[in-house]
């Protein structure tokens, strides 16, 4: 098959992680695979060799004195050039592939990589086009069965679920074992309100009372940065909470850390959290839609806790910290096997092709 990938940019979020995994791994099947990126960054994931890549331009800066006419005709040129089988589109990419192939016959693919909440509740034109490019796709891939749900009632057409693979190279590391006290959280996630930090520091101020040592480490980069900062010096957490900003091997840091925390209002399928369940860690994460709940069997791989629930929160964090040693390592040794035999990157990529094979009949 002779499939293009577009997408926005390669930088940070789960969705470009997902396409860096995806991609190699149906290029090493044998697959015909291009990329098209709209703009650079300094922090991009890797794209393996053999994807032949274009670049519309080399920087945000760039890409934002361009035109939306412009961008449209970019694609749409490199569209008739590449000529595919099938178009992907991730993200805001999608919309995008849907204006430019207006009357071009290929198969268009979406994928919905939120929660469908967040679709509803969008406004403006471009919340109109992103709607309309859900409902005219040829298929949409799904990460969960409440997003399948969601599209099945919508009529959206050749519907699947097929959850985000996690990167193989988290295998070679050592699922995390516990020698001593449970005391060191780790958060990881676009700086955004969808997050919901303030319920993480709210619980993170309880668990403090009684375990004074706790330490809490955030990774990630987004808007709120400036604002977690005020935040954390207003709630006299300068000393106990970190902003470690972006890392692009976060499986390696989860090994410095003993617990893992979610707090987010809605997800798509979180992918900081997999990793984090991958590398052995117990994970605490609100029961938000969607992801969370098909990921965590509470209290067997992992525990759920109502979103905005901060009371709730910072007990179960207090429980965990209080557990011994072999029942930490039992709960996250249970999370990693699940991911394992579950989302492991080449099981992910043949249930790509083989739906794709599917809709190409």
């Amino acid at each position: 098959m002779k499939i293009v990938f577009l997408i926005a940019d390669m930088c940070d979020g789960g969705a470009q992680r997902v396409m860096s995994v995806l991609s190699k791994g149906m290029v090493l099947h044998g697959n015909n695979i291009h990329m098209l990126i709209f703009y650079k960054t300094d922090r991009d994931y890797e794209i393996d060799r053999h994807v032949k890549l274009e670049i519309m331009c080399e920087n945000y800066q760039l890409y934002k004195q361009w035109t939306g006419l412009k961008r449209t005709m970019y694609i749409r040129r490199y569209l008739k050039k590449i000529r595919p089988d099938i178009a992907i589109g991730f993200l805001q990419a999608g919309y995008a592939l849907y204006i430019a192939s207006l009357g071009m016959h290929f198969l268009k693919v979406a994928s919905l990589r939120n929660s469908p909440e967040k679709l509803e509740r969008q406004r403006g034109l471009r919340a109109v086009i992103e709607r309309r490019w859900f409902r005219a796709a040829d298929s949409v891939v799904l990460q969960t069965k409440e997003q399948k749900d969601y599209a099945d009632k919508k009529g959206w057409h050749n519907t699947v679920v097929i959850p985000n693979p996690v990167t193989e190279s988290m295998w070679d590391i050592p699922a995390h074992k516990y020698a001593g006290q449970c005391r060191k959280i780790v958060m990881a996630g676009r700086l955004h309100k969808q997050k919901n930090y303030n319920m993480a520091l709210k619980a993170f101020q309880i668990v403090r009372k009684k375990y004074e040592d706790a330490t809490l480490s955030i990774y990630g980069a987004g808007e709120m940065e400036y604002e977690l900062r005020e935040m954390i010096v207003s709630m006299g957490l300068s000393d106990s909470v970190r902003l470690c900003g972006w890392s692009d091997n976060l499986s390696k840091e989860y090994g410095k850390y003993d617990l893992y925390l979610l707090t987010s209002d809605y997800e798509g399928m979180p992918n900081s959290l997999m990793e984090a369940m991958g590398a052995g860690l117990p994970c605490i994460a609100t029961d938000c839609p969607t992801g969370p709940s098909e990921l965590i069997e509470d209290g067997k791989s992992g525990f759920l806790v109502p979103v905005g629930d901060y009371k709730r929160g910072a007990e179960i964090i207090i429980q965990v910290m209080a557990m011994g040693k072999e029942e930490r390592n039992k709960i996250g040794d249970c999370g990693r096997q699940y991911i394992i035999k579950k989302y492991n990157s080449d099981r992910i990529s043949v249930l790509w092709e083989k739906h794709l094979i599917k809709i190409l009949e």
